[in-house]
């Protein structure tokens, strides 16, 4: 899919997005797909979040944006244990 069609007028499931409020970097351990997250707005004034998975859309949770907040943060500490080592 290409990402570019992630807009407004994007359908998805029964949802319609009006607007982009923002979108987000999404980092996965070797994988160069799905790296761009968007908080939507729908056409009922609800917000939601939109995700890609092999590059199809789909409807994300909060919880899975916390769980990629505990994936970065462990990276980042990982790679500080590394570079202290180093620097030992």
């Amino acid at each position: 899919m290409n990402l570019d069609n992630i807009k407004p007028g994007f359908k998805i499931k029964d949802k319609l997005v009006v607007e982009i409020l923002t979108t987000f970097p999404l980092y996965y351990q070797a994988w160069e797909l799905d790296c761009i997250g968007w908080i939507v707005k729908f056409a009922d004034n609800t917000k939601g979040i939109i995700m890609t998975d092999h590059g199809d859309p789909y409807i994300a949770l909060g919880s899975d944006l916390e769980i990629k907040i505990k994936e970065y943060l462990n990276a980042i500490h990982r790679t500080q244990c590394a570079l202290d080592i180093l620097r030992s």
